[in-house]
């Protein structure tokens, strides 16, 4: 039984690891709220010892190395012009052969961790939801299981589908602990998600929090929430950090807030590291951005606050790698960089075991056919994508059509519906069928419907607003956030 702790207390317990995870590993959870104020106490289960440090670190120094990926988004394969690659296969051959080659040598391990972000935008979405609710499977989480992943944190798409869904899936199908530091612990959660966990391997200690943007969280409020993550890693890490020779953020903040490509709050990696007292954690390891970090070698830019920073791009283009020194002084990083992927082989009995009946459901369900599609130019990608901000778009228009008659059909009757370019990621490829796949490619991502009530002057303030974002013939095209309606409303 799990104990709820006073506030300012953390609880710890013993966790299953990863049976294909790191051998000769042991690991202890921790259960509490981290975010009023800050760990003071540590509680322990009944019998249970937190392992001291390990007398080998007295003659000679440890070497870790750590795999990270962040953002694959479910592209565990990849669908593209008919062809498909095996994403995830070149990352379990590359962890695979990693651990084969220090399986024998006490002084060194490999550690496996994912930043966040592990579904949203990929055909294997639809696992998530329709007819499987009943059993919904996130591949994602089934297939880090098998490949040997040690722990990840939560990201904001993970959370797309509600909160209930997560859960499910993680007590489901995921074999490792899922880090949520700054998510406020509902009743719902315990057991699931914790706020730190403290992997042992081979007698070494390795502490790990997670963290996750408050940007684009479509959390309810009313029964969980997040909070800024500074707060709640200066309020955990003290308590942590003597039970470990090292401590590692799993971070799904993005890079830094000068970084404008993506919706981010609070702070980035590199707010986060500067808020941090000196010595707290050893590694940020990244996710949200989707920023490709010290391609070849850590970058001096990536240390801030004697943290390095490192994150690998998305959707499993590449696997970052780690090499991370322990001794008695503590933890540092030797070099950091990116493996790429289509350098590495596959591994061929994990395609065919774990893969195969993945792929055989998606093509299945890419090829079923939906209707015909017209020979228009105005439905192509160049019309869509250069004609959005100019002027009415027919393929906006349909989607848009088709929000306001969804909505009626489930008793959510509105007076009509708008989108921005975000929503379309392309036009449809001129061809006499219409398939599943040409619909998903257009809308990959599990975007949320808003509703809201507007007064006749508001609206009449968005539609002047709008009209200002328009794309004139003699101006150079940018974004500027223009919206397509419904029927009931055209420029």
């Amino acid at each position: 039984m799990i104990v709820n702790p006073s506030p300012g207390t953390l609880y710890a317990y013993p966790g299953d690891p990863n049976p294909a995870g790191a051998p000769a590993s042991s690991l202890y959870l921790f259960h509490g709220d981290a975010l009023d104020q800050p760990v003071e106490s540590l509680l322990t289960a009944p019998g249970l010892v937190l392992p001291s440090r390990s007398d080998q670190l007295l003659n000679e120094s440890f070497r870790l190395r750590i795999l990270h990926f962040n953002d694959l988004h479910g592209h565990v394969i990849r669908f593209s012009s008919g062809k498909e690659e095996s994403v995830i296969s070149h990352h379990a051959w590359q962890i695979k052969n990693e651990r084969l080659k220090i399986a024998e040598d006490p002084n060194q391990a490999v550690l496996v961790l994912g930043s966040g972000d592990d579904c949203g935008g990929s055909i294997f979405d639809e696992m998530l939801a329709g007819n499987m609710l009943d059993h919904p499977i996130n591949p994602s989480y089934q297939l880090f299981s098998k490949i040997g992943v040690d722990a990840a944190c939560v990201g904001n798409h993970d959370l797309d589908r509600g909160l209930h869904l997560l859960i499910r899936t993680i007590s489901q199908q995921a074999r490792f602990p899922i880090l949520a530091t700054n998510l406020k612990v509902c009743q719902e959660l315990q057991g699931v998600c914790q706020p730190a966990a403290i992997l042992v391997i081979k007698g070494i200690r390795i502490g790990m929090i997670g963290l996750v943007t408050r940007a684009e969280s479509h959390l309810d409020p009313a029964i969980c929430q997040l909070i800024d993550p500074r707060i709640a890693a200066q309020n955990i890490l003290p308590v942590l950090r003597p039970y470990c020779d090292a401590v590692i953020i799993l971070s799904h903040l993005g890079f830094s807030l000068s970084n404008m490509s993506v919706p981010m709050a609070d702070a980035g990696d590199v707010e986060l590291a500067r808020s941090l007292p000196e010595k707290s954690a050893d590694l940020i390891i990244g996710g949200h951005s989707h920023d490709a970090l010290n391609m070849t070698g850590l970058e001096e830019q990536n240390i801030i606050n004697t943290i390095p920073i490192v994150q690998a791009g998305a959707s499993g283009h590449f696997l970052g790698q780690v090499k991370m020194v322990i001794d008695l002084d503590g933890a540092s990083i030797e070099d950091a960089r990116l493996l790429t992927i289509n350098n590495t082989p596959v591994d061929h009995d994990f395609e065919d075991q774990e893969l195969k009946p993945l792929s055989n459901w998606a093509n299945e369900l890419l090829n079923r056919e939906l209707g015909r599609i017209e020979d228009d130019i105005a439905l192509s990608d160049e019309s869509v994508l250069k004609g959005f901000s100019t002027c009415e778009v027919a393929l906006a228009n349909f989607v848009t059509d088709a929000l306001v008659k969804r909505l009626a059909a489930l008793d959510r009757a509105v007076d009509l519906a708008l989108i921005d370019s975000s929503t379309l990621q392309g036009g449809l490829a001129l061809a006499d069928v219409l398939t599943f796949g040409d619909c998903f490619q257009l809308m990959p991502y599990s975007d949320l419907i808003r509703v809201y009530e507007l007064t006749c002057g508001q609206l009449r303030e968005l539609l002047h607003d709008n009209a200002h974002r328009i794309i004139l013939p003699d101006q150079l095209p940018e974004e500027r956030g223009f919206l397509q309606f419904s029927k009931e409303l055209r420029y």
